[in-house]
């Protein structure tokens, strides 16, 4: 059974390494040149627009480059998630939750993109398997949306809980044809639906938004 990314391994090249890499040179070059410059400028306030501007010259100094994703921790939901623009809060008709409908946030990526992060509690058959109950909620929720669950449907576990990756099909964004995928966690009773819906077929910041989520409690 496939695992979602939850953890990192890291492989270390064969072999043994000869002295420094070109790359960690001209990272310690640039280093040495910005500490000249802030003796001789004294590091006045305008000065350090001047140091700034020659870190961003250097390869390995430069500062990462802000694309709108942000950090966004749902208390009540208790998971934090990676989310682009502005988050907004609702809720989505869903008929198995217990109270009919799922806490609900989400954001857009102009028309084209919804991510959302739904969660509600779900009455479970303790008797029954978790990933077959899944199964059921996953049906649900296509109907939710108004569309069609696809035959594609992958078994996996995220952050060590029993979950899904489903596809949607059939819905519409202002008159385009459109899909969700979807990743259905179980966690206790809890059932969390992390989404993208799309008119792009391959859903590029579905990834991102899965391997953002963790659970705060």
């Amino acid at each position: 059974m496939p695992t979602l990314p939850g953890s990192v391994s890291v492989r270390q090249a064969a072999g043994k390494k000869r002295g420094l890499g070109p790359v960690l040179l001209i990272g310690l070059g640039g280093v040495a040149l910005i500490a000249v410059i802030a003796v001789v400028l004294g590091m006045t306030g305008d000065d350090a627009a001047v140091v700034d501007t020659v870190r961003d010259q250097v390869p390995a100094l430069k500062g990462q480059e802000y694309d709108g994703w942000e950090s966004f921790d749902d208390a009540d939901g208790g998971f934090t998630v990676m989310l682009p623009g502005e988050v907004i809060d609702g809720f989505q008709p869903y008929p198995p939750a217990d109270d009919g409908r799922m806490d609900r946030i989400h954001t857009d990526i102009g028309a084209e993109t919804t991510l959302s992060v739904s969660y509600s509690q779900v009455p479970l058959d303790e008797s029954t398997p978790k990933q077959e109950q899944l199964r059921t909620f996953a049906g649900s929720w296509a109907d939710a949306l108004g569309g069609t669950l696809s035959k594609d449907v992958q078994e996996t576990t995220f952050r060590g809980q029993p979950a899904l990756v489903v596809t949607v099909k059939g819905l519409k964004r202002n008159g385009e044809l459109a899909t969700a995928k979807a990743l259905l966690v179980l966690k206790g009773t809890m059932l969390y639906i992390v989404q993208s819906e799309s008119v792009y077929a391959d859903h590029p910041s579905f990834d991102r938004l899965v391997k953002s989520m963790t659970f705060t409690s």
